[in-house]
């Protein structure tokens, strides 16, 4: 299995990156995907690439504002 931790800092409004970051929904802004399919729960998403590869992700943890852990 693959780990990737990415951190980063945006002179932005938090709610705002927030929103957008987690929000698997409206995922325009993301180039590479084709599509995303989220849970009728949402715990859980699947994206696709622009060659339509499935990754699939649990979301394990989403404490607003400060962590957002999938596996």
């Amino acid at each position: 299995m693959k780990e990737s931790t990415i951190t980063t800092t945006f002179k932005s409004d938090i709610k705002k990156v927030w929103e957008v970051v987690t929000n698997n929904n409206k995922y325009e802004w993301r180039s590479d995907l084709s599509k995303i399919d989220v849970s009728e729960d949402g715990n859980s998403f699947t994206e696709y690439t622009k060659n339509n590869f499935p990754t699939k992700f649990n979301i394990t943890l989403k404490k607003p504002y400060e962590r957002y852990e999938l596996t």
